[in-house]
């Protein structure tokens, strides 16, 4: 069985016309460097737009891009467009970037298969779907998970040193500074709510910012999945460490799906010498070694 999903004409029109407006704006900032009465500090500000304007640009045009194709999902594999359907047992990556409002798709030989956008009809499901059925490599510890983190603070630091560039010394020092301050402050807010996992031989260690938790294998008791559904299809998957003395650690947002993770963690686990003590749970999913 396969079904098709398809983007709606009227988001790829609305990013075609993103792309061409900032596009415009990137060459109108080119031609005015060029203009006589520019001096060389106004030179450098409109070097500076110039970059974001194109950056914009690039992005509208890729979302345009991705959007005017399809997902085709089927039990035998996934696909875009007309393309022939690639098996599950060589989809071995997914990456998701929030700025960049995607997620792609590997494949085993480092191949970029399709991309998925919010725009997608069903997006969730499918993405749930992929994730579910897609053969991850794992990794070899020591190594590092990376988790999807808040973007609090980032949209202001960037707007902030914006400004710094527009206002620039010409007005007074003053402004600039005060702006350049406050991007600083938001820049570091946003750095300290970064998070990941670092898959050690011997503990795990997860990192928000410049903070580390550190949990040692020979307290965790089991390794599972956990998932739990979300609104507009789909469902929230958490790995879940299980500790005897104390509460469990439920952990999710991983940029490379959650099925990496697990058997990242679990295998590192079961090196240091980890075992199952019993189920996982109401809604949990045990470890393929856990079932038999």
């Amino acid at each position: 069985m396969e079904r098709t999903y398809r983007y709606p004409a009227k988001s790829r029109w609305s990013y075609l016309a993103a792309a061409l407006a900032t596009g415009a704006m990137a060459a109108g900032a080119i031609a005015l460097q060029f203009a006589g009465h520019a001096d060389a500090v106004e030179r450098g500000q409109l070097l500076v737009f110039t970059a974001v304007f194109a950056a914009l640009a690039e992005h509208a045009a890729a979302a345009a891009r991705i959007m005017a194709g399809e997902v085709r999902l089927a039990l035998g594999g996934v696909g875009s467009g007309r393309s022939e359907l690639v098996s599950w047992s060589d989809v071995v990556r997914v990456e998701i970037h929030p700025l960049r409002q995607r997620m792609d798709v590997f494949t085993s030989a480092g191949r970029r298969l399709l991309s998925v956008r919010p725009e997608l009809e069903a997006f969730a499901a499918v993405q749930t779907y992929i994730i579910d059925h897609m053969q991850p490599r794992g990794c070899t510890p020591p190594c590092t998970i990376p988790l999807l983190s808040p973007f609090t603070g980032a949209p202001i630091a960037i707007l902030s040193a914006l400004l710094a560039v527009w206002f620039g010394p010409r007005r007074g020092l003053l402004l600039p500074a005060l702006l350049g301050a406050i991007s600083l402050l938001f820049g570091a807010l946003y750095l300290a709510r970064r998070r990941s996992i670092h898959v050690g031989a011997g503990q795990l260690v997860l990192r928000q910012g410049w903070r580390g938790f550190t949990v040692p294998y020979r307290d965790i008791s089991a390794v599972h999945v956990q998932a739990r559904p979300r609104t507009g299809g789909g469902a929230v998957h958490f790995v879940v460490l299980e500790r005897e003395d104390s509460e469990s650690i439920p952990i999710a947002g991983f940029r490379r799906g959650y099925r990496e993770a697990f058997h990242c963690i679990e295998a590192a686990w079961r090196a240091a010498g980890g075992q199952h003590t019993g189920t996982s749970g109401p809604g949990g999913m045990p470890s393929a070694a856990a079932r038999g």
